[in-house]
């Protein structure tokens, strides 16, 4: 099951990336959206958040920030949860850039803090491939 679960995650981003920099990213992020659903039918506490922090990317990409702040806190409190605190940094990242304002300086603060802490170089870098999705159209 760990094996499946992080391939249905890398196979979950790598959709929604590509569907970032896609001329049609339809099919890209229905595919994305598949893979989260499969990761969502694990059942497992570490395979949820990895479908919601996919969920979120697609979201964003179709323009829905409000679904796609809802998935990053779906996501960012479950990788909490299970010490994935890779994924809730990046997540905290991307929530930041969405929420604005104070909620979202806190949300940067404590990611990057994160970052700080793990030597990241390239936040963004990082962030991309954890969370992607959340690109300029």
């Amino acid at each position: 099951q760990p094996r499946r679960i992080e391939s249905l995650s890398l196979s979950a981003r790598a959709a929604v990336h590509a569907a970032g920099e896609a001329l049609d990213p339809k099919p890209l992020l229905a595919a994305a959206e598949g893979y989260a659903r499969r990761l969502h039918a694990e059942r497992t506490a570490w395979a949820t958040p990895l479908a919601e922090l996919a969920l979120a990317g697609v979201a964003a990409l179709r323009g829905d920030t409000d679904r796609a702040a809802g998935a990053l806190s779906r996501g960012i409190t479950g990788a909490d949860a299970n010490d994935m605190t890779a994924f809730a940094a990046a997540g905290r990242w991307r929530l930041a850039a969405l929420l604005g304002g104070d909620a979202g300086a806190d949300q940067r603060r404590r990611a990057d803090a994160w970052m700080t802490a793990h030597s990241v170089r390239d936040p963004e870098r990082v962030v991309e491939c954890f969370v992607p999705g959340f690109v300029p159209r």
